[in-house]
């Protein structure tokens, strides 16, 4: 190795005054990707003049760094490859930027998905309801059947305010400003989002003490 500028120094922790001669790919490249870079990008390059492709570097402090590569193979003049330069680009930033797009996709379609799962049962609750109230008119106050219709009222009252709480997940309900105990909603999206997120997503809710 002979020269590596200050922007690769830094990135691989590599100090400005720093000897190259005793260092080698090995010494940035985990095995066996070096043994696969020599093998296939360095002899392409010496072949056809350059090569491109992404590899993982490994920092002096043992970091590892996903880049883009470009080998560039510069000629004597004999017309025979006389050295290697390469140009490597830092893909930490568009690997992160790329997870966080991948994770905004799913909660879109989890709140798609859920948005349309309230929508179906709210209508069903709809007629639920509108029954329940119904026969509540009808039954006498002391007829033996009226307590278990309140109970169904009761329950699916508690769904309704269960599909409210999709319809929000999914930011397809109107809003309509009100002053709110915010403590009080958050327990009760827990509980829903536990459910939603499933067991490979850690969810984790801070409460404030007292709540205006």
């Amino acid at each position: 190795m002979r020269y590596l500028n200050r922007a690769a120094r830094q990135l691989v922790g590599l100090a400005e005054d720093a000897e190259l001669a005793d260092l080698n790919i090995g010494d940035f490249v985990p095995h066996p990707a070096a043994t696969s870079l020599l093998d296939t990008a360095v002899a392409h390059t010496l072949r056809t003049g350059s090569w491109a492709g992404e590899l993982t570097l490994r920092s002096r402090a043992g970091e590892t760094i996903p880049v883009s590569q470009v080998l560039i193979a510069h000629y004597g003049d004999d017309d025979r490859p006389a050295y290697l330069a390469t140009i490597i680009r830092d893909m930490r930033e568009r690997r992160r930027a790329e997870e966080e797009q991948r994770q905004s996709q799913k909660m879109e379609a989890l709140g798609r998905l859920a948005g349309g799962i309230a929508r179906d049962v709210n209508n069903l609750l709809t007629v639920i309801l509108g029954e329940a109230d119904m026969l509540l008119d009808d039954l006498q106050s002391n007829n033996s059947l009226r307590a278990s219709v309140a109970q169904i009222r009761q329950s699916g009252a508690r769904a309704a305010a269960l599909m409210r709480q999709l319809l929000a997940f999914s930011r397809r309900q109107a809003l309509q400003p009100e002053l709110i105990d915010l403590n009080a909603v958050i327990k009760r999206m827990e509980q829903l989002l536990r459910r939603l997120l499933g067991e490979d997503i850690v969810l984790s809710i801070a409460l404030a003490d007292t709540c205006l």
